[in-house]
């Protein structure tokens, strides 16, 4: 059974995940279902609990989560890749190079990438999570 009401595990049962989780939990929780299904049966469990929605944009939309493992707060986005694509045109591959690139990248003014799985329609990247104001918010001198 689940810890919480507002939070997750995706190592749980998907009974758990549809009877605690809001509709945006449950979205999310299912695209990594799906996504995990469609890999293979034998594809790593996502290392994360998944918490509550904190930002969201055109064709994403950005979770509170937690990593399984080591405790570390993370910013999971979920990108829909028919929207993108739909959208403006960004293919899918650009955002799969994006994430390759990103996961070489270590430096210690750079976010890191922490996990990322692609799927047919979707990319989830967990990303270090940052403390602190918008940035927008910081140029804007507010």
């Amino acid at each position: 059974s689940c810890r919480r009401k507002d939070s997750f595990s995706f190592v749980r049962s998907h009974t758990c995940i549809a009877v605690h989780a809001s509709a945006a939990h449950r979205a999310c929780a299912m695209a990594v279902l799906s996504a995990r299904r469609r890999l293979g049966k034998g594809a790593a469990q996502p290392p994360f609990r998944l918490h509550e929605l904190i930002g969201f944009g055109g064709y994403s939309k950005v979770y509170r989560a937690t990593m399984t493992k080591t405790g570390a707060a993370a910013a999971l986005k979920v990108i829909d890749l028919r929207a993108a694509r739909d959208r403006d045109g960004t293919p899918a591959e650009t955002f799969q190079r994006e994430v390759e690139v990103h996961a070489k990248l270590r430096h210690g003014h750079i976010v890191q990438l922490l996990w990322h799985m692609r799927a047919a329609d979707s990319l989830t990247i967990a990303l270090e999570m940052l403390h602190g104001p918008e940035l927008f918010d910081v140029l804007a001198g507010r």
